[in-house]
């Protein structure tokens, strides 16, 4: 006996999900009558959905899966008016309405009605209600028009860190003149701060928004990157971790992450083209030479390692350290606000407001000092040629040589001050003619008035200008006159230092203490010179 299996219709389901809506089609057992097309656009026109896939629909009954297939957004329609079509994008980020007009029907929905439609659609954010409004009152009919719109998700930006120096390590351009010559010194390697100087900011991360779709499902964001300030040595963090600065002056040490500020600035070899001009606003070690005419300059204590050859060097609140020895060409080239120690020095021009120490000789050299001269350590330990001034003492083992090169050794009296009271000489020579050239100018021109009644504009004018020169020059001189006396009666009351020969001083030496000068005609032998009631007296050398 054959067994037939029970025979079933066919039918099929439509489900509304959100904004979406569905067909599930299952198709007949045995001899059962299948699923026609057209009694699914029966039921939708029931359903009132007019806005649907026809072929989505026709493929979906000739199938053989009873899938759930999408086949139209929802759609609502307003009964006795006019129908409002809403259809929802496939990303549900924004949503139409469609007016269509019903034959006979003259009257528009009202905006109420069509939120009524986008609300029964599923549709909860983003409605756009003047623009609705709009429509309705230019009837705006047979046209989708987008009244909805989701959120786009906005992802946060990473947090970015902004350096306040070059983290390029590169050169800087070649500096230019005035005059069109460029200096191929000046690179600008080295990256100085101060104490409390900005380094680096943080600038914080945005945080993420997360969409919505129309139909009120989030859309997740991503959140940015947080990233953390690295310090290093001598570099202070703030407390909300955005901002970094230097504990305390000095260079920028940088390795791509971490910061550092190192008060000593060293230079591995010679201050040359590849390093340019250096300036450093701490202290500085150089374990080379500094070649001709490159400058050197920083705020705390210079050590060279090897010598310094016609270049420009200057401790702005420290000591110069020389190894080698300092060769110049008579212009200022060395200056210190403490000590200058140097093996030797020639052909230079030194300035320290405290001792000047060279180990084995000075040669023709300009060498002023706040403090004292030695240069007492070395083989020769020798003051040949040139001019040494100092406040204190000046001691060598010997002063001159057998040559009788003309010397100049001056103690008792600071330097800038001498060079001071020498200025003023020269400056009331000068204000004491121009005085002069001014009486006489205004004598000849009064007279020329005097006999005429009037003079030109030209002749006016000079008149007018020569008065200017008397009053300021006699101003001038009277300033000039004050300020020697003042220093004339602080000199009086200096004892002066020492000038001692450990050795030999030869003749040719002129020596000054204070203000009383001697030239010595012979060689002497373990001598010291010092002030006694105003002029010079010796005695054997004592250190």
């Amino acid at each position: 006996m054959e067994f037939k299996p029970q025979s079933a219709n066919g039918y099929f389901r439509i489900d509304i999900r959100d904004a979406d809506i569905f067909l599930t089609v299952c198709p007949p057992v045995g001899e059962g009558k299948r699923v026609e097309v057209n009694d699914i656009l029966r039921e939708l026109h029931n359903q009132r959905i007019v806005d649907y896939d026809l072929r989505a629909i026709t493929m979906t009954v000739s199938g053989r899966d009873a899938k759930p297939v999408r086949i139209a957004s929802r759609t609502i329609s307003i009964s006795g008016k006019r129908r409002s079509v809403v259809k929802i994008s496939d990303d549900k980020m924004k949503a139409t309405v469609n007016i269509t007009p019903v034959m006979g029907e003259t009257d528009s929905p009202t905006l109420n009605e069509i939120k009524n439609d986008l609300a029964a659609a599923g549709i909860v954010y983003g409605i756009d209600e003047v623009l609705i409004q709009e429509m309705l009152q230019n009837k705006v009919f047979d046209e989708p028009v987008v009244v909805v719109k989701g959120r786009t998700p906005v992802d946060g930006k990473n947090a970015t860190i902004e350096y306040f120096f070059n983290t390029e390590k590169k050169r800087t351009p070649f500096a230019m003149s005035e005059d069109g010559n460029v200096d191929f010194r000046e690179i600008g390697l080295i990256q100085t701060v101060k104490a409390g100087d900005i380094l680096a900011r943080k600038i914080a991360t945005n945080k993420s928004v997360p969409g919505i779709t129309v139909t009120g499902q989030s859309i997740p964001a991503i959140d940015g990157k947080d990233v953390a300030l690295s310090k290093g040595k001598n570099v202070l963090l703030n407390n909300d971790g955005t901002e970094l600065t230097a504990a305390v002056k000095g260079q920028i040490i940088w390795d791509g992450s971490k910061i550092e500020v190192d008060p000593v600035c060293k230079i591995k070899g010679d201050v040359c083209f590849e390093t340019g001009n250096i300036y450093f606003n701490g202290a500085l070690i150089i374990d080379g030479n500094v070649h001709e005419g490159f400058v050197v300059k920083a705020d705390d204590d210079i050590e060279i390692k090897g010598n310094v050859e016609k270049a420009y060097v200057e401790s702005l609140e420290g000591n110069i350290t020389v190894q080698g020895g300092i060769v110049g060409v008579g212009q200022d080239n060395i200056r210190a606000q403490g000590k200058i120690t140097a093996k030797f020095v020639q052909n230079a021009s030194l300035c320290a407001r405290g001792d000047v120490i060279a180990t084995e000789f000075i040669l023709h050299s300009k060498v002023d000092s706040g403090g004292s001269v030695f240069v007492t350590k070395g083989k020769k330990g020798a003051i040949i040629g040139g001019k040494i001034r100092a406040t204190k003492d000046i001691c060598a083992k010997t002063i001159g040589n057998v040559a009788e090169t003309a010397t100049i050794i001056q103690v008792g009296i600071d330097p800038e001050i001498r060079e001071e009271m020498n200025s003023i000489v020269h400056d009331l020579q000068n204000a004491q003619e121009e005085l002069k050239k001014a009486v006489i100018n205004i004598n000849t021109l009064r007279a020329m008035k005097e006999r005429s009644g009037c003079l030109s504009p030209e002749k006016e004018e000079a008149y007018q200008f020569a008065r200017s020169m008397q009053i300021a020059m006699t101003s001038e001189i009277k300033y000039l006159k004050q300020r020697s006396e003042n220093i004339q009666k602080e000199v009086e009351f200096l004892k002066g230092g020492k000038i001692g020969a450990m050795e030999y001083i030869y003749p040719h030496v002129k020596i000054t203490i204070v203000k009383t000068e001697y030239e010595l005609k012979e060689i002497k032998k373990n001598i010291c010179f010092y002030s006694r009631l105003g002029s010079i007296t010796s005695s054997s050398y004592a250190g």
